[in-house]
């Protein structure tokens, strides 16, 4: 084969004097660009791991669970974070602060406020059994796609390894309207409203239940629960529980606590909720629908 090497960049020269380098030469001197090699999902979810301790920007964080819709602004830098919901309506006005230290959780229909502890990380997912996808654009980015059984997907932003949607097949979190760039120190520090009560809870603030059964694996959630409500979060520490449950316009709580007395305690009402024991715990409900009571007893 004879080729014939006309018009090139004077930068290649030097290439047309030994053929076999010619391709060599292109890539080197930017002609072609080497095609990247495939990334494993241990490349990608190493690369969120550094990305998310990164991370500075704002975004509209939109959670889809069951028929529940909850749309927040979220600022994030590092690990530190800022939560404000605007709905639904029984969330809106609330406020998440994590400044890496403090939780503080402020509910503003309660005009109330709970602190713990933060146990905010870098994510850590092992990569066994995720598989990863060409990328594609979604939301005008490029992404890669992790998927994996059960419905389990994570997509990540190419450039800055910053997670944007997460999958469980019980629910959805993404992000929409990022504007990365620096968040002002200001925003993760809680200014407490007026009249507010703060209470300080030794637990650990989740928002999925299946984490709150891994932490604390003793707990009995109820079976069935009133018309309209969905889990919301919990407060898990080693001996106790404070589970919350929404149906966008109310809210209740069930508390949980380990006991020694086996003696069992039918419902009675209280100051405050609902009191029973059973299975080994004793159980305080307040706010539920008194109708929905007998239900709530009902754990698994």
């Amino acid at each position: 084969m004879n080729l014939q090497f006309r018009n090139l960049p004077a930068s290649l020269h030097c290439a047309t004097k030994n053929q076999s380098w010619l391709f060599s030469a292109l890539i080197f001197c930017g002609v072609f660009a080497p095609i990247a090699h495939s990334q494993s999902a241990e490349d990608v979810l190493r690369a969120v791991r550094n990305g998310e301790v990164k991370a500075q920007y704002s975004a509209t964080q939109i959670v889809q669970r069951g028929g529940s819709r909850e749309v927040a602004t979220l600022f994030r830098s590092g690990l530190k974070r800022r939560i404000e919901w605007s709905a639904p309506d029984v969330k809106a006005g609330d406020i998440l602060v994590d400044d890496g230290q403090t939780v503080t959780l402020y509910h503003r229909a309660d005009n109330s406020a709970i602190q713990t502890r933060s146990f905010r990380k870098a994510p850590s997912i092992a990569p066994n059994g995720w598989k990863v996808g060409a990328p594609i654009s979604q939301n005008g980015r490029t992404v890669r796609v992790l998927s994996r059984g059960k419905g389990r997907k994570i997509s990540v932003d190419a450039k800055t390894n910053i997670v944007l949607q997460t999958e469980n097949g019980g629910g959805v979190t993404s992000l929409q309207n990022i504007k990365f760039g620096p968040v002002a120190e200001a925003k993760f520090q809680f200014e407490k409203p007026a009249g507010v009560l703060i209470t300080r809870v030794n637990g650990r603030l989740v928002n999925d239940l299946a984490t709150a059964r891994r932490l604390t694996t003793w707990v009995k959630p109820p079976i069935q629960l009133p018309s309209g409500y969905v889990f919301e979060s919990a407060i898990a520490a080693p001996n106790e529980i404070w589970l919350r449950y929404t149906n966008g316009q109310k809210r209740f709580s069930i508390f949980q606590q380990k006991t020694e007395d086996a003696t069992e305690i039918a419902p009675q009402k209280v100051s405050g909720g609902w009191f029973w024991r059973k299975s080994g715990l004793r159980f305080l409900a307040t706010g539920a629908p008194e109708s929905a009571i007998d239900a709530l007893t009902k754990t698994n």
